[in-house]
């Protein structure tokens, strides 16, 4: 109740404590009712409210992806992370990525690069501004490589700029799904 108090301003943490009250009182859910659950609300953001409601909605997990360059040597570094794209288009995808990994700090949710749903669910990530943003980064950083190629003597100096000339730009599919706490939060702080 005072956590209601402290709170009751931002109208998602209001209607999750209100939500905790009433399964507080409730017999058939008084066992998945935790008072951990009051920290984890305090720690939440709206949007992170919005997307594991997302989750919740979603039995399967969604899709999320990691934009990647891939190097000659067949290492790669990680461009972006936690790629989502939300049912709420206001939501930018910087702020998507940072509450995706809130809700994996809470302990809600799984953030999976080995599993993956049907390949046509990452089809639209292909087609966003950021991954076409990337792939324009790299390109040009490839020109600037091969332009410092020409220009290297030393053969140390040659390898480095060979592992980092010609990458490519690669899409690793992942999936975020709920963690049987991060259910059994949202049956009793987002269910209607």
């Amino acid at each position: 109740m005072s956590a209601l108090n402290d709170y009751s301003g931002e109208k998602h943490t209001r209607e999750m404590f209100a939500k905790l009250i009433a399964s507080s009182m409730d017999k058939t859910k008084n066992e998945i009712a935790q008072q951990s659950f009051v920290e984890i609300v305090k720690n939440m953001s709206p949007i992170d409210a919005a997307i594991l409601k997302e989750l919740f909605e979603d039995n399967g997990g969604i899709p999320i992806a990691e934009i990647r360059s891939i190097r000659t040597d067949e290492g790669y570094n990680v461009e972006f992370t936690n790629l989502y794209l939300s049912k709420n288009p206001e939501y930018k995808i910087a702020t998507i990525a940072t509450s995706l990994n809130n809700l994996e700090r809470l302990g809600l949710v799984d953030l999976s690069y080995t599993r993956f749903r049907k390949s046509s669910d990452y089809s639209i990530f292909e087609n966003m501004g950021i991954f076409k943003e990337i792939v324009n980064k790299i390109n040009e950083e490839n020109s600037r490589y091969e332009g410092l190629m020409d220009s290297t003597s030393s053969t140390e100096q040659q390898d480095m700029i060979k592992t980092l000339l010609n990458r490519r730009v690669s899409l690793q599919k992942g999936i975020a799904s709920l963690k049987p706490f991060g259910e059994a939060f949202s049956k009793v702080c987002l269910s209607n």
